[in-house]
């Protein structure tokens, strides 16, 4: 892969994302749980998000995405530049943090219950965002919606609702992916485009005890 300089250091906040494999050894089977390490630096971070999300499309039924190589650019743009046979076109990085104090949640003080309404209408504004600051630009735009926590995990509610207002919307980007960034493989779904109709009534997602 063709990466641009790094031109600065930004400490970047992740959560704690944990996954568990399961191994069995002389009819013995034991569930051993992992933590996923991510770059303190946020250009850095991004970097192993990317890495993993090529590696992982492959991985992931109904996915598509193809990038030959990509380029990393300066942090007042779109964060990467990729290039696949004669097409450019740009993809946006965006993590989806938990619920938390204040309106852009957070990690320093996680609440007890995961809020998929507060959860799910966070990131549409964010993706709304976005997609108002990015009009006019003339290559195609795709989003990765990423976690580094697991209290920002989506429900299946959540998701179907994000996907429904997705469709009924008309927004920038080409395609949305969210992405959760195991080590062992990346969790990818296609957010947009989908077959998602009908849109669960907004306050009817429900909470996610955490534990």
């Amino acid at each position: 892969m063709i990466k641009a300089v790094i031109m600065g250091k930004h400490i970047k906040p992740t959560g704690k994302l944990t996954y568990s494999k399961l191994s069995t050894e002389n009819l013995n089977s034991n569930i051993n749980t992992y933590e996923a390490k991510f770059p303190k630096a946020k250009d850095e971070t991004e970097i192993s998000i990317i890495d993993l999300f090529i590696s992982s499309v492959p991985k992931n039924s109904n996915v598509s995405f193809n990038c030959d190589r990509y380029v990393q650019n300066n942090e007042q743009d779109l964060d990467f530049t990729i290039y696949s046979e004669n097409n450019t076109s740009l993809l946006e990085l965006t993590e989806l943090v938990p619920n938390g104090i204040g309106k852009d949640g957070g990690y320093s003080k996680p609440a007890k219950w995961n809020d998929m309404n507060e959860l799910s209408d966070r990131l549409i504004k964010i993706i709304e965002k976005k997609s108002n600051k990015y009009i006019g630009i003339k290559h195609p735009v795709d989003l990765l919606i990423y976690i580094t926590d697991n209290n920002a995990n989506l429900s299946l509610g959540a998701e179907n609702n994000i996907k429904s207002f997705l469709n009924n919307n008309k927004l920038i980007f080409r395609k949305i992916y969210f992405m959760v960034p195991h080590p062992i493989g990346g969790i990818i779904k296609e957010l947009f485009p989908n077959d998602v109709k009908n849109r669960i009534k907004s306050g009817n997602l429900g909470d996610c005890i955490i534990i």
